[in-house]
């Protein structure tokens, strides 16, 4: 029940606050999976777990499962040229300025993630695998998919080469319903935002 309550909490939580908060509550988590997970392994084939929770990979990889990675959410996998997924920037484009910037931010993002890199590196340790370093934590997995359309995310340099787009995972006929004014599109820019599953209790937002 500690989970429910941590996400409770997170809801109302913004800015910094919030991601300090996201990032104690990814090292429980991943605590819980190395615990957890281990002893129920031999009821499944494979291993399909949310790019936030890095541990159910480790644990794959230390069983030598399949495991694919899904991105539930934006890709998380960090790029010079695109900006940090905790900024409100726009892309890098061609300009070593910005370029730079999405860097210093990455090894920031990076630096403040080595609590909960150094629980998993002590599993992988324990368990004879090399260390976890920024750049192979990004290629993690037998195949990476985001479920966001290629169009819709920035243009990014750096993927795997087992990284795939596809599409909203939901029954393709649930929307079936809901109207859509297809006749106000008229060549203006489109914007889309959504709130995720988590912080949904920021009423200013």
């Amino acid at each position: 029940g500690a989970l429910r309550v941590d996400l409770e909490q997170e809801g109302r939580l913004r800015g910094l606050f919030a991601f300090w908060h996201t990032l104690r509550l990814f090292q429980r988590e991943e605590k819980i999976l190395l615990r957890d997970l281990p002893g129920i392994l031999k009821t499944i084939d494979a291993v399909c777990a949310d790019q936030l929770l890095p541990a159910a990979m480790d644990i794959a990889e230390v069983h030598g499962m399949p495991a694919a990675v899904l991105c539930n959410a934006l890709p998380l996998n960090l790029d010079p040229a695109v900006p940090p997924f905790v900024t409100t920037w726009g892309p890098a484009d061609t300009s070593k300025w910005r370029r730079l910037r999405n860097r210093a931010a990455n090894i920031a993002i990076v630096a403040a993630a080595a609590p909960l890199y150094l629980v998993l590196n002590r599993y992988r340790a324990a368990n004879g695998l090399s260390r976890h370093r920024a750049s192979s934590a990004q290629a993690v997995g037998h195949i990476q998919v985001t479920q966001i359309p290629i169009f819709v995310d920035f243009p990014r340099t750096t993927l795997p080469d087992h990284f795939f787009y596809t599409a909203p995972w939901h029954e393709s006929d649930r929307d079936c319903g809901v109207a859509f004014p297809w006749d106000r599109l008229d060549g203006r820019p489109i914007i889309y935002a959504a709130f995720g599953s988590v912080q949904t209790r920021l009423q200013s937002l």
